[in-house]
């Protein structure tokens, strides 16, 4: 028996044939079933029908919408540290977020100063970007201020690259924070958002005591999750024997009693209610004991690298693009690495300069940060030049807002190339 081929059944449309009349007797079983279909002039009607259906289906699914994908959303986060050269011990930060989705932009502006002991006239502290009035901060008695915006002045568009100001324009008045906004880092989709903060507390007075702060939340769909670690040794420090207090942004948020080797540690899951951190939050461990001067500070800055766990690792990037109003031809950036790890920690500053067609007086260039004289550029006779500094001087802290300037002092020089340190977009 030949075996059946058991290929694919395929249907092939195409103009009916042309049937030749045909007769069948009426007793067939065949043509009982068929009945009246068996004459052709029956049957080409039908056919037809079925070809019009066809056609039709095909024309509807062809004029069908396609499914729209869904609706995208754009957010923007922008991040910033104020600082003021002439009164070094206030501090502030600016966050800027815009949501752009299916029903339009949503905005929110914060921003927090910490004045420290700086002398204010009594006259609220003025909000400016890019020049625009936005609002107004009354700092409370501990200097401590906040201005929270969520709609913007008319016609004022906040950009990576927009400066943030907070003067005080009273009478006698010396204030003026200021700051340029940098994509923030750390922003994940709505769904999950985790940040990293980190400093490194120092104090200019017991230079021997050192300490480190690690700070890390997490909100995932509503349930927002903190972690603060911060860690003192207090070295040759004598202190009175009181525990020593840790505070955010001039916020009592818990004690550390040191060991016998003046060693000790903070570690909170909870916050204070209505206590928050953000990059730009100045965090101190003060011994206020009788007789006590330990004062150990920091400005809490984004991580933008692998986290160790609790602050055992702790990484920032900076860097700014340095320029000069007058003389445009010049160019320069600085870059800024600092990794503590284990207590030991390495930092690494680099700071690039291209005069162009800029006339100099001859005088080695003047590297600064924050007004502080770091070294020296000695640029080849194409107008470029290079530092590298693998140790800081003493007393000098390198953060977000630091301000690194490049100058040539000699006679005659005009040259002044500025930047402000911000953490690097991250890239993917």
């Amino acid at each position: 028996m030949t075996p059946r081929s058991h290929g694919k059944i395929r249907f092939k449309f195409q103009c009916p044939e042309q049937l030749e009349p045909r007769s069948m007797l009426s007793g067939h079983t065949l043509a009982l079933g068929l009945g009246p279909l068996q004459h052709g002039h029956v049957l080409e009607p039908l056919v037809a029908q079925v070809f019009s259906h066809v056609a039709k289906t095909a024309n509807e699914l062809a004029a069908a919408p396609v499914l729209s994908q869904p609706t995208s959303t754009l957010n923007v986060h922008l991040g910033a540290t104020l600082s003021d050269s002439n009164n070094t011990g206030a501090t502030g930060s600016v966050g800027f977020e815009s949501k752009t989705g299916p029903g339009g932009t949503h905005t929110e502006l914060v921003v927090r100063t910490n004045l420290g002991t700086t002398a204010l006239s009594g006259t609220p502290l003025q909000v400016s970007i890019d020049g625009t009035v936005v609002g107004t901060i009354t700092p409370n008695s501990a200097g401590v201020g906040k201005l929270v915006l969520k709609t913007l002045p008319t016609g004022l568009t906040v950009a990576a690259d927009s400066v943030v100001t907070v003067a005080d324009v009273g009478t006698g008045g010396t204030l003026d924070l200021t700051g340029t906004l940098a994509p923030a880092v750390g922003h994940g989709h709505d769904e999950s958002q985790e940040t990293h903060l980190g400093g490194t507390l120092a104090d200019l007075i017991n230079t021997t005591a050192t300490g480190t702060v690690f700070f890390e939340t997490e909100s995932e769909h509503g349930t927002t999750s903190n972690h603060l670690v911060v860690k003192v040794d207090a070295g040759t420090t004598a202190l009175s024997g009181t525990p020593l207090q840790v505070s955010v942004d001039g916020t009592v948020v818990g004690t550390i009693t040191p060991d016998a080797n003046g060693v000790g540690k903070l570690v909170l899951s909870t916050l204070p209610t209505g206590l928050t951190v953000a990059a730009g939050s100045v965090v101190t461990v003060a011994d206020v004991g009788t007789g006590g001067t330990l004062n150990l500070t920091t400005t809490l800055a984004v991580q933008t690298d692998d986290h160790g766990e609790h602050g055992e690792s702790h990484r920032i990037r900076l860097a700014a693009a340095l320029t000069d109003l007058t003389n445009t031809s010049a160019t320069a950036s600085a870059s800024f690495k600092s990794e503590t790890e284990h207590a030991a920690a390495s930092s690494r500053l680099t700071v690039k300069v291209n005069v162009g067609t800029t006339a100099l007086s001859g005088t080695p260039l003047e590297v600064s940060v924050d007004g502080t004289v770091v070294g020296t550029i000695t640029p080849k006779p194409n107008g470029v030049g290079k530092l590298i500094l693998k140790t800081l001087p003493t007393g000098v802290n390198v953060t977000a807002g630091s301000v690194i300037s490049v100058a040539d002092v000699g006679t005659g020089g005009t040259l002044n190339l500025t930047g402000t340190l911000a953490t690097p977009t991250k890239k993917h």
